[in-house]
């Protein structure tokens, strides 16, 4: 301390080791289901299974989808392939060797953090104080001490950027890329650069109000009865862990690749089918090498071992995230020994972490006529729903396809006609696709751009021909991968909230405390670091599917913002209330005040302490189980087009748990065989480019009460017993869970709850002797 200033410093040191052995990414994998082979379809497709094929009666629209999931699994039809290849680097490090099927990876991941802080708390006046500080954080980037990592040999984040320029001015992808060994364990390149700039400045000031009459003493108590506090900061998040922890778990970054099956590609007829719970057919994908040299070039041709998933994967420029706190309270002494507060608290979120697919397909620009393929793609759609999926019905051609297709113009009818209708075309660009058709797509477009582009210029997948082989400079797709997950440091967020809390000291016997939150919780993404793309954890064994409701990936690389929506955690509305009351028995008290030692043994000293929790709801989103519409990896969400009422409701014929009084009528119009939607449907399909709508619906919220009835006994001076009776969920209230919620729109159980927030009432006794 010096005068009016108390100064502090300080300093601290982390060496962190992360040691795993693992072989969760060791296996692989095959599952069934008609979402992934051509037409992402059985019922009313034409192909072989489908009944109005050969002469039986048409599959009822409602039932396409349970049809079809009957039919795939009693044909063993597996129409989803991954083949999981992890590589061991050689030790100098010019080559990596296939690992066997189901080996144990081991890992060693090392990190130093170090910070330093320094802080002066100045006392301005005997009533105010100003408190402001610094502190700076170094972390290293975490590296595999023996040399088990990988990284592009470019600048990642500057290949993705690229690519969005690129397709703005109507030109290709951008030059293939090679992977090689790195690390500082070699003494080379971190996944990331360490972030030196870490500086974050705090300010707060106390003030003790000391009016001595008139209003403001009516209003702050007079001297020493309220205060006024305010403070803005801020704080970097210290990570990189959880990414290196789910490189063990999940594969790391150019060392675990994942073959995939192309979706929409494999036919009923030439689909692998199911022969035992241990064989996979990865036959029908390209073998992959047996040992690689570095730089290793990721293989190009979609045909064969090239369009890989890789799921795990990281921008080069990762920066710190932080977020900026701030809040302001005033705290006042009431009569009777309470106090109360009211605060405004906020947070802003910076540089967070979201994945995204690097190698998405862009959204690529005709220049000719400045339209892009999102505006196109969606014109083509909105015409298939208009007409009822009708491939006979006549569009007016669209200048994207007619400027950069011109040779699929033939036969009498534009480019866009035939692109529509997924036949004709000239014997320069001959057009036979019809498990394609743009007219029966809609809710699944992604296949178009891989029709369309370079991926289709060499060979006929599945039987179809390609689209045009005239445009192998226009490919929308990079051809090493159908997908690149990857971290990238583009996240915001905002919390907004006022607080009220009531406090009473213990007095009397009681202590109390009640609060109550209105607040808001916006974010581009609630996935924690620890999750891979598939919304798989660190700590949990399977990943979020269509039917799953937290599934942060950003949907539209090419414009991120498009995600930010309330958070998966948004509660609205909070209170919560805590206790603890002595009971007035015993020996001194309000009653038994004389009652002998024995009774007071009996009847003196208990309390009865207890937590209650009641919460808004949480939010849910509907997911497009149709198809793809962006991407070949997750189903989109769906777009709300008009108000639905969603909580709890029961079904009238089981009284089963479900999120809307009608499930039906939610989705109506959107079923995968029509696809045309009904009048004011309130849902629809995400159109290419749209993100759909995140979290727009609310489930159900918490609400719980536990309480504890205890008592202590001296037994000698160093002796104690205790005894307590605890209670959990004392009125056994039953909240369902959002996270359970069936929430893809073409599910049979769409919008029913499979799980719960809460727990049974659960009691417990208890007698602990401590010495």
């Amino acid at each position: 301390m010096k005068g009016k200033h108390t100064l502090q410093f300080g300093a601290n040191w982390r060496l962190i080791h992360n040691n795993t052995s693992s072989n969760a990414i060791s296996f692989d994998s095959a599952a069934s289901g008609a979402g992934n082979i051509s037409q992402a379809a059985i019922a009313g497709t034409g192909q072989s299974f489908d009944p109005a094929a050969f002469g039986y009666p048409t599959v009822s629209g409602g039932f396409g989808t349970s049809y079809d999931n009957a039919v795939t699994a009693i044909a063993g039809l597996l129409s989803t392939i991954n083949a999981n290849n992890n590589y061991q680097v050689s030790r100098d490090g010019t080559q990596a060797t296939l690992v066997p099927v189901g080996t144990v990876i081991p890992r060693q991941f090392k990190a130093n953090e170090f910070e330093w802080y320094a802080m002066d708390s100045y006392r301005l006046r005997p009533n105010v104080t100003v408190t402001f500080g610094l502190r700076h954080s170094l972390l290293q980037t975490p590296y595999e001490m023996n040399g088990q990592q990988v990284a592009p040999t470019i600048d990642l984040h500057q290949w993705f950027e690229n690519r969005a320029i690129a397709a703005k001015q109507g030109l290709g992808n951008q030059p293939e890329f090679s992977f090689a060994p790195s690390g500082q364990g070699r003494g080379g390149k971190p996944y990331w650069p360490i972030n030196k700039d870490n500086f974050a400045p705090r300010l707060s000031v106390a003030f003790s109000p000391g009016f001595n009459d008139g209003l403001l003493k009516a209003i702050f108590g007079g001297p020493g009865k309220s205060s006024i506090r305010a403070g803005i900061g801020m704080y970097y998040d210290h990570f990189g862990e959880g990414i290196v922890d789910g490189f063990s778990q999940f594969g790391s970054f150019g060392l675990t690749s994942t073959q995939a099956a192309p979706s929409n590609i494999l036919t009923p007829d030439n689909a692998p089918r199911y022969t035992s719970r241990t064989t996979v057919p990865v036959n029908v994908l390209a073998p992959p090498a047996v040992s690689v040299s570095y730089p290793a070039t990721p293989p190009d041709d979609p045909n064969g071992a090239g369009f890989t998933f890789n799921s795990n994967g990281i921008d080069g420029r990762l920066k710190t995230p932080y977020s900026i706190a701030m809040d302001l309270s005033v705290q006042r002494q009431l009569p009777g020994g309470f106090t109360f507060e009211g605060a405004y608290v906020g947070r802003l979120g910076r540089h967070l972490l979201q994945q995204l697919d690097l190698a998405a397909a862009t959204d690529l620009v005709d220049p000719k006529s400045g339209m892009d393929y999102y505006t196109a793609a969606t014109l083509m759609t909105k015409f298939a729903l208009a007409h009822g999926e009708d491939p006979s019905a006549v569009i007016a051609p669209i200048p994207f396809f007619e400027d950069l297709f011109p040779s699929a113009a033939a036969g009498g009818f534009s480019a866009t006609q035939n692109i529509y209708t997924g036949s004709g075309g000239s014997s320069a660009c001959p057009i036979s696709f019809s498990g394609f058709r743009w007219a029966n797509r809609p809710g699944r477009e992604i296949g178009a751009p891989f029709r369309l582009g370079l991926l289709d210029t060499t060979l006929a997948h599945g039987g179809v021909s390609p689209v045009c082989a005239l445009l192998p400079a226009v490919p929308f797709w990079d051809p090493q991968f159908s997908s690149l997950m990857a971290w990238s440091s583009i996240g915001i967020s905002s919390y907004h909230a006022a607080q009220f809390i009531l406090r009473h000291p213990m007095a009397h016997g009681l202590l109390m405390d009640f609060s109550y939150t209105f607040g808001k919780s916006m974010d581009m993404g609630s996935d924690a670091e620890r999750t891979n793309s598939q919304g798989t954890t660190s700590t949990t064994s399977s990943g979020l599917g269509p039917g799953s409701t937290t599934r942060s990936f950003i949907a539209n690389p090419w414009n991120p913002r498009l995600n930010y929506a309330p958070s998966d955690f948004d509660i609205r509305h909070a209170i919560t209330t805590t206790w603890v009351y002595q009971l007035p028995f015993g020996r001194g008290q309000l009653l038994g005040s004389k009652a002998s030692t024995g009774l007071d043994a009996v009847i003196g000293g208990w309390q009865l302490s207890g937590l209650g929790r009641w919460t808004s709801a949480l939010p849910f989103s509907v997911v497009d189980t149709r198809g793809f519409t962006n991407n070949f990896l997750f189903n989109d969400f769906m777009v709300k087009t008009a108000p639905v009422k969603s909580g709890l409701f029961h079904d009238p014929s089981t009284g089963a748990p479900i999120a809307f009084s009608d499930p039906a009528a939610v989705v109506a119009g959107v079923s995968i065989t029509t696809g045309v939607p009904a009048t004011l449907t309130p849902l629809r399909f995400a159109f290419p480019g749209e993100a759909g709508t995140r979290n727009a619906f609310r489930g159900q919220g918490f609400f719980g009460i536990d309480a504890s009835l205890a008592k202590s006994w001296k037994v000698t001076e160093r002796m104690n017993l205790k005894f307590a009776w605890d209670v959990f969920n004392i009125t056994n209230s039953v909240r369902f869970d959002t996270n359970s919620i069936d929430n893809g729109s073409d599910d049979g159980g769409f919008g029913l709850y499979s799980g719960t927030l809460t727990n049974p009432r659960v009691q417990q006794f208890s007698l602990r002797l401590t010495f």
